[in-house]
C-alpha cells in the first residue's frame, strides 16, 4: 500500500435471501434510510451502499456497502463503480438505489462514477441519497 493512497476494501455483498426475514416496505427517503442499518447489520460510515433491486417487484436482490476512498482517489470512485455494475448486473438487478455517506468531498466522486457506469451496464440509478 502507498503512503496516501486509499485501496478500496472489497464490497460486502448480501444476497437478499440472507437478509433478516421480515416484511421490509419502504416508500420514502427516510423510510429507506432506517432500514438501511438493519439491512447491514451496523449503521454505515464513510460507505456507499448500493441497493439492487428486482424490476418487477422493488424487492431487494443484493445489499453492497463500499469503504469510501479517503483521500478521494478517481481510479478507487471507478473501481467501486465498476465492481457495483458487475454484482448488480450478474445478480439480473436493471435498477438501484445508492446511498452516500459521509462528507460530500468523498461521495460525490464515487456517486459520479456510478452515474456514469450504470447506464451502459443497463442499470437505472432510481434513488440517489
Amino acid at each position: 500500500m502507498t503512503a496516501g493512497r486509499h485501496q478500496p476494501v472489497p464490497a460486502t455483498a448480501i444476497p437478499a435471501e440472507t437478509v433478516p426475514d421480515m416484511p421490509i416496505h419502504v416508500t420514502t427517503p427516510a423510510e429507506l434510510l432506517s432500514v438501511i442499518p438493519h439491512l447491514r447489520g451496523f449503521q454505515p460510515t464513510s460507505s456507499l451502499v448500493v441497493i439492487g433491486m428486482n424490476p418487477s417487484s422493488h424487492k431487494a436482490r443484493v445489499t453492497l456497502r463500499y469503504d469510501l476512498p479517503d483521500p478521494s482517489d478517481a481510479r478507487a470512485a471507478g473501481e467501486i463503480a465498476k465492481h457495483a455494475t458487475s454484482i448488480l448486473t450478474t445478480q439480473a438487478s436493471t435498477e438501484a438505489v445508492v446511498v452516500g455517506y459521509g462528507p460530500s468531498h468523498l461521495v460525490n466522486p464515487v456517486i459520479d462514477k456510478l452515474q456514469e457506469a450504470s447506464p451502459p451496464a443497463g442499470l437505472t440509478l432510481t434513488e440517489i441519497l
